[in-house]
């Protein structure tokens, strides 16, 4: 019947119980059924009389399956990933798995020794009882928690507690995962957060600031401009180019603020234009002979011979960073020189790495002061008696703005004999590059002689703008709002409208979309705003602006943009 017997030596041991007389026993003999499934008995063979014997067979196949799920489950408990507690309803650890060690540092055998409220100091006994209570009721708990390791750390872990009813009695399981890395990684998305949020405070803040001072400058800058340009004894003259430079001074602040938040944002792009390099080192060099004349200085401005006639640079920034240098070596100096020096330190077929070095034989700085120099808002005299004032932001720019460059900046000085501002920076060339050359004509004497409407709340501006709009020979009319606008507006009248965009009653740009929806052609209408953060020309303009001009802003540049757009709505007729 059970051919395997034979085959095993079990038939064998079989004659020798019939021989000898000794009871044979063996467990877990595997057979196989005639449908091939693996089948286990334990079986006992014992002698009943002199040939004949007994055999008792056990099917033990369902157990044996048992005890290897067992195994397999225990196993899988040992070496989980999570760390796995057996709890008594008294508190006391009565198993740990090896995860458990290897999160809390503890052996084995020491957790045996443990409460659950010796791990985590936050479950009291009393806590622990009104767990045990709950779980009677919902057979589970999932919780974040500290747990202590055996370095005395807190980890923060995510806990889950189990109750099982197994053979009538109640076992608690806690399965722990460490929360660690997670609650880091929320930890970091909440600072980030913040820090957007901050930034986007700190932008709203800069844009409001800008807008209100901005808008009154317009006012003082405009006003001050048309009064140079009329008639004034000596007196009067200096006493409007002292307000002149003093609100320069005032818009240049401003304008600093914002170019240091545009860099931190990331928002600022270079844009090259091509220009003659020499003729720009010309033009810088003469707005500071005057200041080296005031206080008796020798000033020279050199420029290598092997730098390329026309380079592509964006004129605005360089500008920006060779004024500020310029402007310190003068402000810092009371006798001797200033020199402003440009070389070549490296050339490559389509570009160039130009040095610059502006040297003064002025104060110095102490070596101690060279490493705050390029920080923000920094003052290396802050007391309330300094000679020199600045808001130190001036070199932080510069900077930032040389790094924009692919280039570096730095110093060397000596305190009470002078010091070398240094900086390079990449330029490109072509034997190709062409520049239009500017007329010579005095722009602002020719007659524009265009109709405009200006679309404007504060009483200043609309007199600054309607002032500069008629010594360009235009017409103006005016309105103070957006609603009074769409009232005035009628075709053909006006070959340009100008109009600010914030204004109670009605703002800019809803006037602007309404004009839009009356008309079926429209004439061009320029944006006036004193907000100057970036981005937002091309905001107004996707709005469906033509152009715009931030406030405060000089008359050629008013003056330039309705040369653009005034011809442009005179053929404009609905």
């Amino acid at each position: 019947i059970f051919p395997a017997l034979k085959r095993d030596g079990i038939h064998d041991k079989f004659i020798e119980v019939i021989k000898t007389g000794n009871t044979f026993h063996l467990d877990g003999f595997k057979f196989e059924s005639t449908d091939g499934k693996a089948l286990y008995f334990n079986f006992q063979a014992f002698k009943l009389n002199d040939d004949t014997m007994g055999v008792l067979f056990e099917d033990v196949t369902a157990r044996r399956e048992m005890d290897f799920e067992q195994h397999l489950t225990q196993y899988g408990v040992a070496h989980a990933s999570d760390a796995i507690f057996r709890i008594r309803a008294d508190g006391r650890i009565v198993y740990s798995n090896l995860s458990a060690s290897n999160l809390l540092g503890f052996s084995r055998d020491a957790f045996l020794q443990m409460n659950i409220s010796e791990i985590d100091p936050r479950i009291t006994i009393a806590q622990w009882n009104e767990w045990v209570k709950i779980l009677h009721k919902k057979d589970m708990l999932v919780f974040e928690t500290y747990l202590k390791a055996i370095s005395g750390q807190m980890m923060a872990v995510e806990m889950v507690l189990n109750r099982v009813n197994y053979q009538g009695a109640n076992v608690y399981f806690a399965f722990v995962r460490d929360a660690t890395d997670r609650k880091k990684s929320e930890e970091l998305e909440r600072k980030i957060a913040v820090t957007r949020q901050a930034a986007a405070l700190k932008q709203q803040f800069l844009a409001n600031m800008s807008h209100e001072i901005r808008t009154p400058m317009t006012g003082i800058l405009g006003m001050t401009s048309l009064l140079l340009r009329t008639k004034l004894d000596d007196i009067q003259s200096e006493y409007v180019k002292n307000i002149k430079v003093s609100s320069d001074a005032l818009l240049g602040i401003i304008n600093d603020v914002l170019d240091l938040s545009k860099i931190e944002a990331g928002r600022m792009d270079l844009k090259p234009e091509p220009i003659i390099f020499r003729d720009f080192c010309k033009e810088i060099n003469d707005v500071f002979l005057a200041n080296a004349a005031q206080k008796g200085l020798q000033f020279s401005f050199q420029v290598d011979d092997g730098i390329p006639e026309i380079l592509m640079i964006d004129t605005l920034r360089l500008r920006q960073v060779i004024a500020n240098l310029l402007s310190n070596a003068f402000k810092f100096t009371e006798s001797g020189s200033v020199t402003a020096k440009f070389s070549i330190q490296q050339k490559e077929e389509k570009k160039v790495l130009i040095k610059a070095e502006i040297t003064d034989t002025g104060i110095g700085i102490s070596e101690d002061d060279v490493d705050k120099l390029f920080s923000k808002f920094t003052q290396l005299d802050t007391s309330l008696t300094r000679k020199y004032e600045g808001t130190g932001l001036g070199l932080a720019i510069c900077r930032e703005l040389v790094g924009l460059m692919g280039g570096e900046i730095g110093v060397t000085s000596q305190q009470g004999k002078g010091s070398t501002f240094y900086f390079n920076f990449y330029a490109a060339y072509d034997k190709d590059l062409k520049i239009n050359e500017p007329g010579n004509e005095d722009k602002l004497n020719q007659s524009l002689e265009f109709n405009i409407l200006l679309v404007e709340d504060k009483y200043i501006n609309r007199k600054v703008i309607g002032m500069m709009l008629e010594s360009f020979g235009c017409s103006v009319v005016m309105a103070v709002n957006g609603k009074e606008a769409l009232d005035i507006y009628r075709p053909n009248d006006f070959d340009v409208v100008l109009m600010d965009l914030q204004m109670p009653v009605m703002d800019g740009i809803t006037s602007m979309k309404e004009l839009r929806k009356m008309h079926r052609k429209l004439v061009p209408i320029i944006g006036l705003s004193a907000n100057a953060m970036e981005g937002d020309a091309e905001k107004y303009i996707n709005e469906g602006l033509d152009d715009y001009i931030s406030k405060p802003f000089k008359q050629e540049v008013l003056f330039e943009k309705l040369k653009k757009w005034g011809s442009i709505g005179k053929n404009t007729i609905e």
